[in-house]
């Protein structure tokens, strides 16, 4: 992956205001997980399997199509 760290800073900042908590927990230079960052988590890992399953659905039809063509 090719991003710097202070655009994963932004990132993550911008993150946290849209959703209006924090994510992390920063204690020195340590980073421990919030309960609400816990939460995005599954919902980020659950979002990742629906579209990997979409892509594959989708490749499928594709693959359907281009017999027929």
């Amino acid at each position: 992956m090719f991003i710097t760290q202070p655009a994963i800073t932004k990132n993550i900042h911008e993150l946290e205001n849209e959703l209006g908590s924090r994510l992390f927990s920063r204690i020195g230079n340590r980073i421990y997980l919030t309960d609400e960052d816990l939460v995005l988590l599954e919902y980020a890992e659950k979002l990742f399997g629906l579209q990997l399953r979409l892509e594959d659905d989708l490749n499928s039809f594709k693959k359907k199509s281009d017999r027929f063509f």
